[in-house]
């Protein structure tokens, strides 16, 4: 019995070092390798062997390759992101990080670009003072402003507003309506002051000021007819025939033409 015994154990030893023989050199055929699906293999079929943590060691150094392989290949902020969560410790984060800050930066220009506000410009130009398109962003940020506030000057509409764009923008392409604008406020003050004093004198300098005004023939008009009031004003003074008949012969399509019929 006793010797039946050492036998069955004999043969479990020759068995074990059967395995372990056959481990050691699976091990060594995987490693030569360098395949995964092999070191997948090994794992699965000696789970326990004395290589084993080494084997998943190497495993994971051949994942992260892989995986880097991938990411580098795809070059996108979801694959490096992806990559940095599930190798943190990875040789590869310093490199990595850099690509995704070049990544970000293409993708917030482009963001601003189709934005196209003051608030993602300036957004772009505070997280990338050392971009490469800072000086675009610089440049579509002061475009912005200009747009901005032109708009402002037009909704306001006063001389001071456009004097106030001219001196801030003297280039603008909005310069030449600026000045445009305030001449047409100043001939519309200054005829509002004509028609205020409604005088010849107001409208003769009115005339004098704006010869191509849009309000020239109103107020020649205007002129003609304060004149025929004044040679009215006369003639009533003086009350006569003669005063009367001069009147009509003066202006003969005057005002007061049928007035002066009557008194005849």
């Amino acid at each position: 019995m006793k010797l039946k015994g050492q036998k069955i154990f004999l043969y479990v030893i020759l068995i074990l070092l059967t395995l372990s023989c056959g481990s050691n050199k699976k091990y060594k055929e995987t490693k030569l390798s360098g395949s995964i699906s092999k070191y997948e293999w090994y794992l699965n079929k000696y789970p326990k062997s004395k290589h084993s943590d080494q084997a998943r060691k190497e495993l994971n150094i051949l994942y992260e390759e892989r995986d880097w392989n991938n990411a580098e290949k795809k070059h996108s902020i979801y694959e490096y992101e992806r990559f940095l969560s599930n190798y943190p410790r990875s040789k590869y984060t310093v490199q990595i990080k850099r690509k995704l800050f070049d990544l970000y930066e293409e993708r917030d220009w482009n963001n601003a670009k189709s934005a196209y506000s003051i608030t993602d410009y300036k957004e772009f130009i505070s997280n990338y003072p050392n971009s490469k398109y800072f000086d675009q962003a610089k440049k579509k940020l002061e475009e912005l402003y200009e747009e901005k506030d032109w708009s402002n000057a037009s909704r306001v509409d006063l001389i001071s507003e456009y004097e106030g764009f001219l001196g801030k923008y003297p280039n603008s392409k909005y310069t030449e309506r600026a000045r445009n604008k305030i001449s047409e406020i100043e001939e519309s003050n200054d005829w509002n002051k004509a028609e205020s004093l409604n005088t010849i004198y107001g409208y003769q300098n009115f005339m004098g000021s704006y010869p191509n005004s849009q309000y020239l023939f109103t107020a020649k008009t205007r002129i003609e007819s304060l004149k025929d009031e004044n040679a009215w004003k006369d003639v009533e003074n003086l009350g006569t025939l003669q005063a009367y008949q001069k009147y009509l012969s003066n202006s003969p399509n005057g005002d007061n033409h049928g007035k002066a019929l009557d008194k005849i």
